[in-house]
């Protein structure tokens, strides 16, 4: 059986040679099952009916009779359609059965068998960043990466941070209504708790920061944590690193390094960091304009240990001179951006450094 709370990916496991299977009832209503990975509502149940609530139609484990009791799960309406997202987990093999009262309040019975299958490929954890083994004392977040869409809601029981006797740390990190995945739920951030972290405010004075200077810690990723086709994670990854002090400094784009590229190439043009940034900021926080304010085509590379950062054009560069766009919430591991620190109890609103610039102009060269 497939772990509690993940029957809403499960039905990616129906084979069927279409992207959807629908069930036609009285009234032109019509059940199907989301099976596009792409689709917001991907593993859920799709109602397409003008019924008069939710309890017209239910999910059940057997066939329903007076006392069945039907599947729990969760129901939303968007525009004429109804999706329910089943709570708990459907069995590979096992029939169900849909009950729905058309608008003349005539039931209308119908079945699904979720078929087994073995050939589904379990997720692995491909990268974790910060990727550097030190991290300030107050590091505000860190990404996982995995190798295919995993399911959110649960990520929080499948991450935990153990210090340097091996005790897991109560409660380090921010429990959000939503997880925060990217667009095809293959990255998630986590923040440490910012209450914690922030000098003054209640939860740091209360419980104190979640990491300390100059220790060791563990990040473990648990066996077990669900990716959408109902596969699980099957060994746990474990990543260790090392604390440093509190970075309190904003990162300062005066002291970059920067490396031109030459004329007629699509040789990248590469900044030099004097620590890491973040990884989430740098895939998005800088980009290439020319003199008349056009984007540059191109795409990113970040290197080792966000410590770097180049972009390859799209075409070859032409002689004249651009502009190194910077946003101004990039920010460091700690959450210092170029406006502010991410902790302003510290120095007030702001360091002693003043503003920093957010954009360096630089000259290709024309062959001599």
């Amino acid at each position: 059986m497939v772990q509690k709370y993940n029957c809403r990916w499960l039905f990616v496991l129906i084979g069927i040679a279409t992207s959807s299977y629908c069930l036609l009832g009285q009234s032109h209503t019509s059940i199907r099952f989301i099976t596009e990975e792409e689709h917001p509502y991907f593993g859920s149940l799709s109602i397409q009916h003008s019924l008069d609530n939710k309890d017209s139609i239910a999910v059940f484990t057997q066939r329903p009779v007076a006392a069945t009791l039907p599947l729990l799960g969760k129901w939303e309406k968007v525009g004429d359609t109804q999706y329910f997202r089943a709570r708990f987990s459907f069995q590979q093999g096992k029939k169900y059965w849909v009950k729905w009262l058309d608008s003349n309040r005539q039931e209308s019975i119908h079945t699904f068998v979720v078929p087994i299958r073995q050939a589904l490929k379990s997720p692995s954890l491909s990268a974790i960043y910060p990727s550097a083994d030190r991290w300030p004392a107050n590091q505000l977040k860190f990404y996982l990466q995995f190798d295919q869409p995993m399911r959110e809601e649960v990520a929080l029981q499948y991450i935990q941070l153990l210090d340097e006797q091996g005790v897991v740390v109560e409660r380090p990190f921010l429990e959000m209504g939503q997880e925060l995945w990217d667009h095809d739920h293959r990255q998630l951030t986590v923040w440490f708790d910012p209450g914690r972290i922030k000098t003054g405010l209640i939860p740091n004075q209360r419980y104190g920061p979640p990491l300390h200077p100059d220790r060791t810690y563990q990040l473990k990723i648990r066996s077990g944590f669900p990716a959408k086709n109902g596969k699980v994670l099957e060994e746990a990854v474990v990543k260790t690193f090392q604390t440093i002090d509190k970075d309190n400094t904003r990162p300062n784009p005066g002291q970059w390094k920067l490396e031109l590229p030459m004329v007629g190439t699509h040789q990248a043009i590469k900044l030099v960091f004097p620590e890491s940034l973040d990884f989430g900021m740098l895939r998005t926080g800088l980009w290439i304009e020319n003199e008349a304010g056009e984007i540059i085509g191109g795409r990113p590379e970040i290197g080792l240990e966000e410590r770097s950062w180049r972009w390859i054009p799209t075409s070859t560069w032409e002689a004249g001179f651009y502009h190194l766009r910077i946003d101004d919430d990039l920010e460091d591991l700690a959450g210092n951006n170029l406006q502010r620190l991410f902790d302003t109890f510290i120095k007030e609103k702001k360091d002693s450094v003043g503003e920093l610039p957010t954009s360096l102009r630089f000259q290709v060269l024309g062959e001599k």
